[in-house]
């Protein structure tokens, strides 16, 4: 038996006209009659009684129909499926990311980007660098948004940002339209980690200036960094997403010079390629991350 036997077959049965469903499946009537003789030769069955030029199907046919249908009902399903991949209705996307863009950025945009695919599946994790590797290293995760690393594992598109100085509201330096070293001179200071890509950067620009890094509390992320700013420990230097996500914490954001880079990376599980699902958010994502870009 071959396909195009049984699509014949079945556009008979539902059209009941031989030429009907040469119609439905735009081939000649003789050629229509030429593929239900040649499935009753390769079956062994009589699946029509012709009388008056017409075809009646016999009982073995309508038990064979029903089998049919149901083959390609399952068919169909899967014409329904592979429409909805290639139109990102269907899926299941995996992220791992940093904890100051799983604050707001990301969920907002992750709501936004399900609102016409309610069928799609989102994972959100938030990590440390260290972890978000791994995860994506050992191929857990679709995409990771963390510190770059240099893993073969690993694949990543870099992203560089400058950093704001972060104050509690109400601070005798929130007027000042750019803050330097030398205006931080003394003051409280929430650093990051002495190894963080951005506390060299700050060690250098505070020696420079002649100014000192008075050093109240030290963590490992710019969200507790902030959340330190809010309750009036000090002041901080933070990326501009993570500082922008916590000023309803009641924080202002400041330009910082000179300028601070903080770079992070859109990263990929190497050697595996990437589904449209994933090409399509991180398209999104791009598009919304460009204001907070240098």
């Amino acid at each position: 038996m071959k396909i195009r036997q049984i699509e014949a077959f079945r556009a008979v049965m539902l059209a009941e006209s031989v030429t009907q469903a040469a119609e439905m499946l735009r081939i000649s009537q003789p050629s229509m009659s030429r593929l239900i003789a040649d499935l009753e030769t390769n079956t062994g069955l009589a699946l029509f009684a012709r009388r008056k030029g017409r075809l009646y199907p016999t009982p073995e046919a309508m038990y064979l129909f029903d089998e049919v249908e149901k083959s390609f009902i399952g068919l169909e399903k899967i014409s329904d499926v592979v429409r909805d991949i290639r139109n990102l209705k269907t899926g299941q996307l995996r992220i791992a990311c940093l904890p100051g863009l799983a604050l707001r950025f990301l969920p907002a945009l992750i709501t936004e980007f399900l609102h016409d695919r309610p069928e799609i599946m989102v994972s959100l994790q938030p990590r440390s660098s260290p972890q978000v590797h791994e995860w994506l290293e050992s191929q857990q995760f679709d995409i990771g948004l963390a510190e770059p690393t240099d893993h073969p594992a690993v694949d990543f598109e870099l992203l560089a940002f400058r950093c704001v100085c972060v104050l509690p509201k109400g601070h005798y330096l929130a007027d000042k339209d750019v803050i330097t070293p030398k205006d931080l001179d003394g003051l409280p200071f929430i650093s990051l980690n002495s190894d963080h890509m951005t506390t060299h950067q700050l060690r250098n620009a505070f020696r420079a200036a002649g100014a000192k890094r008075n050093i109240s509390v030290e963590t490992w992320l710019f969200a507790p960094a902030c959340a330190f700013v809010a309750e009036g420990r000090g002041v901080a230097i933070a990326d501009p997403i993570t500082a922008a996500e916590c000023e309803s914490w009641g924080i202002v954001a400041k330009r910082f010079e000179p300028a601070i880079t903080f770079e992070f990376g859109i990263l990929y599980p190497a050697h595996r390629p990437h589904s449209l699902l994933v090409d399509e958010f991180v398209s999104v994502l791009k598009e919304r991350i460009k204001p907070y870009q240098q």
